[in-house]
Formats: C-alpha cells, structure tokens, sequence
C-alpha cells in the first residue's frame, strides 16, 4: 500500500480522508495478491470461529436435550411420588377416620358398661372386705385349733395317767 504525502494546501482532515481511500486502492498488481491473502487469512478465521461456534450449539444442544431427558424423568418420578402422597394421605385419612370411630364406639361403651363397672368395683371392695373378716376369723379359729389341740393333749395326758392310775389300782 501506497502512503501518501500531505499537500501544503491541504488541511489535516483532508489528508485523514484521502489517506483511507488510498488504503482501498490498488495500485500495483501486487496489492491485490496481498489483499486476497488477507481476505482469505480472513475467511479461514471466520470460518473456524463459525466451526467453533457450531461446536459449542452442537454440544449445548446435546447438553439440553440431555437435561430435557433428565428433566422428563424428575417429571415422572415427581408424578409418581405425588400420586404416592396422594394414595397415603388418604389412608392417613381412612386410618384416621377409622380411629375417630374407635374411640367413639369406646367411649359409648364405657359409658354403657360404667354402671357394671361400678358395681363389679363395688362387689370386689365388698369381696376384700369379707376377705379381710374371714382371715380374722381364720386367725380366731387357728387359735381356737392350737387351744384345743393343746387341751387335747392335755387331756390325753391325764387320761394316759387315769389309765396308769386306774391299772396300778387293779
């Protein structure tokens, strides 16, 4: 490329200017050959950062059709676990329900059989307490028994000596 000279008539703008049409034209039939090459260096850079780019869509295609696949089985797993929570809530529900009635039908129960409770209470209490008299009685009539088998003895004593005193007397 060719520089060119500033005329004295000319002012700096006008040198700026004619300066970048003078780096467009060819004046030699070298220029030209060194343009294309230029073009060319150019093209080929172009060329890879466009192959680079088409690269980098290619893999961030496959990186989203890759988390779209991931994203479709979290789907499926986040259904399935819904319908889970679904089918156990209501057998949570049920179970609940189920133990409501329960203790509805015990509470009406122990108010039905509160009555014979009470007296069962009542006739166990009756029971100790009759309990209680009877082993009185058994301590009495245990004394009682030792008593007599003690004047049994006693008495076999002396009857043993009225029959020696009877036998030495014949």
């Amino acid at each position: 490329m060719r520089a060119s000279t500033l005329p004295p008539s000319q002012s700096q703008s006008d040198f700026e200017e004619s300066k970048q049409k003078s780096e467009f034209e060819i004046s030699t039939k070298e220029d030209p050959l060194i343009l294309l090459k230029k073009a060319n260096i150019v093209k080929n850079f172009l060329a890879n950062q466009i192959l680079q780019q088409e690269k980098k869509i290619e893999e961030m295609n496959k990186e989203i059709d890759k988390l779209n696949d991931e994203l479709r089985v979290q789907k499926q797993i986040n259904s399935k676990t819904i319908a889970k929570i679904a089918l156990i809530s209501a057998q949570y529900e049920a179970e609940k329900s189920a133990s409501t009635d329960a203790q509805s039908t015990i509470a009406s129960l122990l108010e039905q059989h509160k009555n014979e409770l009470e007296s069962l209470r009542n006739e166990i209490a009756t029971s100790d307490k009759e309990k209680l008299e009877l082993k009185r009685h058994k301590k009495v009539l245990s004394a009682e028994v030792i008593r007599l088998r003690d004047e049994y003895q006693s008495s076999l004593t002396k009857l043993g000596q009225y029959n020696d005193a009877i036998s030495k007397m014949k």
